[in-house]
């Protein structure tokens, strides 16, 4: 039971049992938040973009914080997960990395669950891959800002599997 693998006779190499232990929890892990992330009632968006705030609010329950860094939004979303609420959705989602945007949106617990270390760990990776990054120092004109805006938008309409385009048709202004 070292977690070395071993050779069967059919030339497949096994994994022994601690590396299932680790496979069966990482999935358990994620069925769990899978079916807690469908009960909507439970959500609670903590988000720097105004998009979000105005194509939301009316479904869910938004912390909207415009003055509010991406780093900051991280920031308090880890102070949340050590109070015990759960992370929902990854803070590092989508492919626009973390100092080229200023706009971040996460789904978390509005209930207290318990303290999760693996959740405390993934945010906090994240605070640390977002340092990594040099700030961005050209400033961003309101067509990239309003694109940002979008992305982040959609990409959190994916996670909460809600129509982003319904949501865009409800507000009166245009992005």
């Amino acid at each position: 039971l070292s977690g070395k693998f071993t050779e069967s006779g059919t030339g497949i190499k096994y994994y022994r049992l601690p590396a299932l232990f680790l496979i069966y929890g990482i999935c358990r892990r994620r069925a769990e938040a899978a079916r807690d992330m469908k009960n909507g009632r439970d959500f609670l968006i903590i988000t720097n973009n105004p998009l979000v705030e105005r194509c939301l609010r009316e479904y869910y329950e938004v912390s909207f914080l415009p003055d509010e860094s991406y780093r900051g939004i991280l920031v308090l979303v880890r102070d949340k997960i050590y109070l015990g609420h759960k992370l929902y959705t990854h803070p590092l989602s989508g492919s626009v990395k973390p100092n080229e945007t200023p706009y971040k949106s996460v789904v978390i617990s509005k209930a207290v669950h318990g303290f999760d270390a693996g959740e405390a760990e993934i945010i906090s990776n994240c605070i640390a891959a977002f340092d990594k990054f040099s700030p961005r120092k050209r400033p961003l004109s309101d067509k990239i800002l309003n694109d940002f805006q979008l992305i982040d938008y959609t990409l959190l309409c994916g996670a909460l599997d809600y129509d982003a385009a319904a949501g865009l048709s409800k507000i009166n202004t245009p992005i």
